[in-house]
């Protein structure tokens, strides 16, 4: 796991180090750790933009002297877009503020082990949730290969699939609901003989139908509405 961490007082970087490398070693899941020290968000800058290596975790300080690390946060998303970014900060009241990017985390100085362990666990959790996991489709324009992770929908149409997904859009595939299953796994939920959804897609849920990320209004079965709401359920609270 690569990580960075940028604050220009070296004694905070050192700590956080120290703490990250006991965290690593008491979780329970030991990672590899690549750990990037910067003092100042020019070097920062400079590796993210210069250096060709991707960064799992950025911990860095909201302020720089004269430097918004917000603002700094924004070029490093601009460059690598699934970077974890933890603010770290002696100042609550930048708190507020900070939502202009909606950060991975906060740790509040000075930290302690408890919260440093919980931010570790939640990135690990994350990090698995988001890998990739790629299948190839055939339509009649040709074969995909999709992430399961970027697929919405998929709905039954008789000997085709109407695939509905985040980054491509929809797809109509050579498949059965069998042979999509055995590809998808427990990725998708069957909410009804005639529909998949992905849970984490879901952003309304209602008696026997639920509304998805793209507008789309789902049926759900009455044997399975239970298990969509209690997935649903244990989606959010998680």
């Amino acid at each position: 796991m690569h990580i960075g961490i940028c604050d220009d007082d070296i004694k905070i970087i050192e700590e956080l180090e120290r703490q990250l490398i006991y965290v690593n070693e008491n979780c329970g899941d030991k990672k590899e750790l690549v750990i990037k020290k910067f003092d100042s968000s020019i070097l920062l800058l400079d590796y993210v933009e210069n250096s060709g290596e991707k960064l799992d975790l950025i911990f860095m300080d909201i302020v720089y002297g004269r430097d918004n690390g917000i603002e700094i946060g924004e070029k490093v998303l601009e460059k690598q877009k699934n970077v974890k970014i933890i603010f770290i900060t002696g100042y609550i009241n930048y708190v507020e503020d900070i939502f202009n990017i909606v950060p991975f985390a906060i740790l509040i100085k000075p930290f302690t082990k408890d919260r440093v362990m919980w931010v570790w666990k939640k990135a690990l959790l994350a990090m698995e949730e988001s890998k990739e996991e790629f299948i190839t489709i055939k339509t009649k324009e040709g074969f995909y290969t999709i992430d399961v992770n970027k697929i919405i929908s998929i709905e039954s149409r008789g000997r085709y699939l109407r695939i509905n997904t985040e980054d491509v859009g929809e797809l109509n595939v050579i498949m059965t609901m069998n042979e999509i299953e055995d590809k998808v796994n427990e990725k998708l939920i069957k909410c009804h003989r005639s529909y998949f959804i992905n849970i984490e897609k879901v952003r309304k849920i209602a008696k026997y139908e639920v509304t998805l990320v793209n507008k789309e209004v789902v049926p759900v079965s009455r044997p399975n509405y239970k298990l969509i709401y209690d997935e649903y359920m244990r989606y959010l609270t998680r």
